[in-house]
């Protein structure tokens, strides 16, 4: 059983400041900044004392002041019908998930004696619950939002003159927190006012179960890790994520480390949840890992968690390619991180038509001739670990070599000039008699040859054989 004791405290619009932020509370009796854990085996009981004459409210971020805030996070939820008073807030954080019933009681009469009036009476409750959150951190207020409601019952109450009970009922997740303001609509006096408020099904099945360890302790309630791309030059990542906690200790480190390798990074005092951390140079190694977050001032308050390191998976690039002339080869390279785990498949595609796998061990760059024209790609590229990702285009190109022709052998008479041509359109020709025309003239006897290159830079000969014979003698004849 817990006894809390709540005092006022006044509103003074002279220390107030003109724009109230998330640290500013006008109340006159609790904040959420210090809800009391409520757990669901422990009876609480509170003594609140009324001061009508200040009313309290709990201000929203950038809400003018001073009172009344229109902007209120309460207005958000319920709208209130009367003056509220005496408020009292809980946190409640779930261990099983269930539903949890909570019943509130006032255990003595109200004396009430405004205007005059002399009553004992028992003034019900009206409450707020929000949730579910992931940790306890207060919400206060930017959190308390309409999104988060889960329950509110904001009316004026009729005077009881017996003891009454009001109850919640919500349905708690197992591992989430919960926010709970209960308070008095109504209620005008400067008397004191005690209240009880426990959880009436505590242990009976299908029971959610509300434990008050692990809300004001240090606690890192979640890890994410963001494994990056496997460095193909080093064969190394950089592991990132966040780490979620709540109550951290005032001084030391939060210590962050990778069980595998070691590497860790280190950040110092003070802390706000949730870090950003970054741990470069973790080998890409296909294995699980083990990251823990620690903070050195508690050795209670570390957690851990596993993740898959990533593997250079074959992401080849295929490269080369060219235009020759025939008789020669062109040849396309396949480019490869030295650390992807070999043997690796690769299929290649000729013109869109595939060909026959190729499977190698390297060594990278891996060489290949092109065996005939076309555009190459690489279809796929895996090794017994992982597929990856391949690309890049190569195109092979073979020019024909030129032909020119000078014709078949000839035979002249001695004394005629013989005009050999190459043919046109060439880039440039040579004959074996230094010549560097497209036709020459020839007036002796031998073999005659020319080379002539193409636009492509191809070459091409060809010979003729040049013969010259005396012409016959003309022949006298004699009459006799």
């Amino acid at each position: 059983m817990f006894i809390l004791l709540s005092h006022g405290r006044n509103y003074d619009p002279v220390l107030s400041p003109s724009i109230l932020t998330d640290d500013t509370i006008w109340l006159s009796v609790d904040s959420c900044k210090y809800a009391t854990p409520l757990c669901g085996d422990s009876v609480y009981i509170f003594a609140n004392i009324l001061d009508e004459s200040q009313p309290w409210v709990e201000c929203c971020v950038g809400d003018p002041g001073p009172p009344p805030f229109l902007g209120c996070c309460l207005n958000l939820t319920c709208p209130p019908t009367a003056t509220s008073t005496s408020p009292k807030w809980f946190v409640m954080k779930a261990v099983s998930s269930g539903t949890v019933t909570l019943q509130m009681q006032r255990i003595e009469p109200h004396f009430n004696n405004w205007w005059g009036i002399y009553e004992f009476y028992y003034p019900c409750f009206n409450y707020y619950l929000w949730g579910p959150y992931d940790a306890p951190d207060p919400p206060c207020v930017a959190g308390l939002t309409i999104e988060k409601r889960m329950a509110c019952k904001n009316d004026y109450c009729p005077a009881y003159d017996t003891i009454h009970y009001d109850s919640l009922s919500f349905y708690a997740d197992s591992g989430k927190f919960y926010y709970l303001l209960i308070f008095l609509q109504g209620v005008y006096s400067f008397d004191t006012v005690y209240s009880t408020i426990w959880q009436i099904n505590s242990g009976e099945p299908e029971a959610g179960i509300l434990t008050c360890e692990g809300i004001t302790d240090c606690a890192v309630y979640a890890i994410t890790t963001n494994t990056g791309v496997c460095n193909p030059s080093t064969n190394m990542f950089t592991l990132s994520g966040k780490i979620f906690f709540y109550n951290p200790p005032q001084t030391g480190s939060l210590l962050i480390w990778d069980h595998n390798t070691g590497y860790a990074v280190l950040y110092n005092a003070p802390f706000t949840s949730p870090i950003q951390y970054s741990i470069p140079g973790i080998p890409c190694d296909n294995t699980q890992h083990t990251i823990t977050a620690m903070f050195t001032e508690e050795n209670n308050c570390t957690l851990s968690t596993s993740y898959l390191a990533p593997v250079l998976c074959p992401d080849a690039v295929l490269t080369g390619g060219g235009q020759v002339c025939e008789g020669d080869t062109v040849y396309m390279q396949i480019l490869l991180s030295s650390y992807v785990q070999t043997p690796v498949n690769f299929s290649i595609n000729i013109d869109g038509q595939a060909q026959q796998l190729i499977t190698t061990s390297g060594p990278f760059p891996y060489t290949f001739p092109a065996l005939q024209a076309g555009t190459y790609t690489i279809d796929s590229a895996y090794n017994t670990v992982c597929a990856g990702s391949p690309s890049g285009m190569a195109v092979a190109t073979y020019w024909p070599n030129p032909q020119p022709y000078l014709g078949e052998d000839i035979t002249t008479c001695q004394g005629r000039i013989v005009v050999l041509d190459a043919g046109p359109g060439y880039l440039s020709y040579k004959w074996n008699t230094d010549e560097i025309t497209q036709t020459i003239e020839v007036s002796d006897p031998g073999y005659y040859e020319v080379e002539v290159t193409d636009n492509h830079g191809c070459k091409g000969k060809d010979g003729i054989n040049i013969n010259f014979v005396a012409a016959p003698q003309t022949l006298l004849i004699k009459h006799n």
